[in-house]
């Protein structure tokens, strides 16, 4: 069963990217993004770029052009310190205001069950903060089932240390 988070996460990208309006998503204005992906195959990532595109009426090419870099699974480990200087650097460089993650497991190293690895993934995420983006990451819940809290914090899967790390949690299923 699929959630379409990342769908979610690349309208909202190239939204922010082009300044343009999309479905319910309105930005505030035009801003560098940077969309780091680990999970997806990148021929079927390509092809779901292109259905937003037509779908929005948005060109990434020329709308977004020089606002938006899209990594695709470049190995990325945001709990380690070069990558992170590396991405902070380019925040700082391309004046990025938005870092999108999908996903956080797979972008990091982090025993995701616990609680001191995960809390030195944050910290080292604060650190893209510090530099000047905003950073979004995906996650996965737990697997769905019929009797599962209504608390979606509670669903979040891993460490409970994700939850006192984020300002807005938005959940797809």
């Amino acid at each position: 069963k699929r959630g379409f988070k990342s769908w979610l996460a690349f309208l909202m990208s190239i939204c922010i990217a082009s300044g343009k309006t999309a479905a319910l998503l309105k930005p505030s204005g035009v801003h560098p993004v940077l969309f780091i992906e680990e999970e997806g195959a990148r021929k079927p990532t390509a092809r779901r770029f292109r259905w937003l595109e037509k779908a929005h009426g948005i060109d990434i090419a020329k709308d977004c052009e020089g606002r938006f870099w899209w990594a695709h699974r470049q190995h990325v480990l945001l709990d380690d310190s070069k990558w992170i200087s590396r991405i902070a650097s380019e925040i700082r460089d391309k004046g990025i205001r938005l870092v999108v993650v999908d996903t956080l497991a797979k972008a990091s190293s982090a025993e995701e069950n616990s609680a001191t690895d995960i809390s030195h993934l944050m910290r080292s995420i604060d650190r893209l903060r510090d530099a000047g983006a905003s950073v979004v990451y995906l996650h996965h819940l737990k697997r769905y089932h019929k009797d599962a809290s209504t608390d979606v914090d509670e669903e979040l899967r891993g460490s409970s240390a994700l939850e006192g790390y984020y300002d807005v949690h938005i959940a797809v299923r």
